[in-house]
């Protein structure tokens, strides 16, 4: 799923599917439905081998008249589980921060929701319902130790499935400032952690953070020249983390020159990609020409351009409204897309690096 739906896959008789239209550095929501069922949403990535669990109607319909709710399809509903090593979580607390859902709700032995438990059972299980559709973090702990947080997509009439695996995971990587060519000293945090951490000198860094299977969000901040920087990284590329530094005074030049305006409440974002020649879509629709530009083979802004230059190159999407987006990154060909998710948020530079790989 980009966005609105652009490709759909069938399951075999064992439930198994394939996106075969994404490349392989892809990350994005990924949605599943069946007759007589919820329809689930969970945000991974491509190298992943993903568990979709769907949730029957009658299953829904008796959280709501348990819960004493009515049910209907304006909002959305979070249901979670805590594992470690792959076994239920007993003891455990969810937390939705920020929300006016109900919840959350724990389930008793019997995988029936019980108001009166505040922990997990040894199943594991905790649901929120009634969620407003937008982007949240799930957060968890586990007699005061803080567990991974997962990053959810919620929209209305669909469940969106969190697991939260008890694990840590190191972050290693580097700070860079692609324009001035040099590594950048910053302060290192990851979305929906209390975790950061200070680079060494010459722009390195290795972080441990309780760990999602998902998609990581790391932002960068190098200092008030820079702008706050957010690369959304695949966990299988974690081992080899490059954030940007972008000074704000050449940005700003290069806009101003180029006569591109940003809108101070709205995100934006920078991408520099390799392969081959490309042209980008946001949540499944093609950008309006006020909004994206493409740098030309002197790496200034070209108004008026539809695609990057041979090879790849580097593009700019401005006044971007706030929240989680699906970036579409095609081939000059359309033999190749590639799919990223962004969260954005005023203030802070999205950035979107790699390689159109099949």
């Amino acid at each position: 799923v980009f966005g609105p739906a652009q490709t759909r896959e069938a399951v075999d008789h064992r439930g198994e599917f394939k996106l075969s239209s994404l490349g392989s550095n892809s990350t994005y929501i990924l949605e599943a439905g069946a007759p007589e069922h919820w329809g689930t949403r969970v945000i991974t990535e491509s190298r992943r081998r993903e568990r979709v669990p769907l949730f029957s109607n009658k299953m829904i319909q008796s959280l709501f008249d348990l819960m004493g709710e009515p049910n209907n399809f304006d909002n959305a509903i979070v249901w979670g589980e805590i594992k470690r090593g792959g076994k239920s979580v007993a003891g455990a607390e969810a937390a939705l921060p920020g929300t006016t859902a109900i919840g959350p709700i724990y389930f008793n032995d019997f995988r029936i929701p019980d108001k009166t438990l505040k922990k997990t059972s040894p199943n594991g299980l905790f649901a929120f319902v009634k969620v407003a559709p937008g982007l949240h973090i799930v957060m968890s702990q586990l007699q005061g130790r803080e567990l991974p947080s997962v990053v959810v997509s919620s929209s209305a009439g669909l469940v969106s499935y969190a697991e939260i695996n008890m694990k840590s995971l190191t972050i290693t990587g580097k700070v860079f400032d692609p324009i001035f060519k040099q590594k950048v000293k910053a302060n290192i945090s990851a979305v929906g952690t209390s975790q950061n951490i200070q680079t060494n000198a010459s722009g390195n860094f290795q972080m441990k953070i309780p760990s999602t299977d998902a998609v990581l969000f790391i932002d960068a901040q190098a200092g008030k020249d820079y702008f706050v920087t957010r690369e959304a990284v695949p966990r299988s590329h974690s081992k080899k983390v490059n954030l940007l530094a972008i000074r704000r005074d050449w940005l700003s030049q290069e806009m101003i020159e180029a006569k591109v305006r940003q809108q101070e409440s709205l995100g934006m974002m920078l991408g520099y990609v390799e392969g081959s020649a490309f042209h980008v879509a946001l949540d499944g629709e093609v950008v309006s020409d006020q909004n994206i530009f493409y740098f030309n083979e002197k790496g200034k802004i070209e108004p008026g351009r539809i695609d990057s230059i041979e090879g790849g190159g580097s593009f700019l999407m401005t006044n971007l409204k706030p929240g989680l987006h699906t970036l579409l990154i095609t081939s000059a060909d359309g033999q190749v897309t590639n799919s990223r998710i962004i969260v954005t948020e005023a203030g802070v530079l999205n950035t979107v690096t790699g390689e159109l790989n099949p």
